[in-house]
């Protein structure tokens, strides 16, 4: 079908990292496939190919059109004027892949799940969502979403496949009786590595070494807020930043600080006995929470982010 080529282009080149669902809602451009899922009986390339041809990553022409559910944990932001439907990616995606992208619902973390059981319930779900395994298995159960195996070794690009198989666990639990009904949310784990990010122009006004303990990184810490590091005469510097929620998934989340301290929040892991335990009530825990008290107590991080 012409709307699963057309769901291969995007995850392909822009939405491969993303837990995403197909869903057998019915349009009004398509007829109707015997599980509720649309094809379209003709549309071309912009090289000219008829629909039942090898689509690979060419541009639809004229565009097609996807619906989604988008939430936002907060981190995300948009340059004026733009909106989670028109900003410089949906813009991109029109223009290289002839992808029209219509986000039918978008809003807050905590929201979107609630929405999202109300379009599951009202049986009309967009193109494009994001679901936890309770969801994908009621979705299972209610034969709600399409099959993915035969697009995805037909139109899944190479690079694509090998990200997903770095993954192979997640990949693995996005099948059912062997068939592909999701793509999971991977990443390359070379570049998703929790880490932190390090001013070197800073580094080189105050003449400081890279780090090679948390110790060191703590005195560069120390040494960006209290030495001038910008060097304009003011005392306006923080030595370490974060959002206002501190561990959660963006460029100035503390993961990969806390992971310094060999503690991991938010996430099960395997302790010395073999036993599974949540990592934010190990013990490492307290160190790391220890610490950031001490950085906010002396200034070195901004106590006002949960206002700002």
């Amino acid at each position: 079908m012409l709307k699963k080529k057309a769901m291969f282009a995007v995850l392909s080149v822009i939405l491969c990292f993303m837990l995403i669902f197909v869903s057998c809602t019915v349009k009004e451009q398509g007829t109707v496939d015997s599980k509720g899922g649309d094809t379209v009986e003709e549309s071309t390339q912009s090289g000219g190919q008829q629909s039942g041809e090898d689509i690979s990553l060419g541009k639809y022409s004229p565009p097609i059109e996807l619906t989604a559910m988008i939430y936002d944990r907060g981190s995300s932001s948009y340059l004026p004027g733009e909106t989670p439907e028109n900003n410089t990616w949906t813009k991109a995606i029109e223009e290289k892949l002839g992808i029209r992208l219509k986000v039918i619902w978008s809003g807050s973390y905590s929201d979107y799940w609630r929405e999202l059981t109300l379009y599951m319930a009202s049986g009309n779900l967009p193109d494009l969502f994001f679901a936890y395994a309770e969801q994908f298995g009621q979705l299972l159960q209610d034969d709600a979403i399409e099959d993915l195996t035969d697009v995805y070794k037909q139109y899944v690009s190479p690079r694509t496949h090998e990200l997903l198989q770095e993954a192979k666990a997640a990949f693995d639990a996005c099948h059912s009786n062997g068939r592909l009904m999701a793509i999971p949310s991977a990443s390359n784990t070379a570049t998703a590595a929790n880490q932190l990010a390090i001013r070197y122009d800073w580094m080189k006004n105050l003449n400081l070494q890279d780090p090679k303990t948390m110790d060191d990184l703590l005195n560069i810490i120390r040494a960006f807020t209290f030495d001038d590091p910008d060097q304009n005469g003011q005392d306006d510097t923080f030595g370490l930043i974060a959002n206002d929620m501190i561990f959660t998934t963006s460029a100035i989340s503390l993961y990969g600080f806390a992971n310094g301290f060999h503690a991991y929040p938010d996430i099960w892991i395997e302790d010395s006995s073999g036993n599974l335990v949540y990592g934010s009530v190990q013990p490492e825990m307290k160190q790391v929470l220890q610490v950031l008290q001490e950085l906010f107590r002396t200034g070195q991080m901004d106590t006002e982010i949960h206002t700002q």
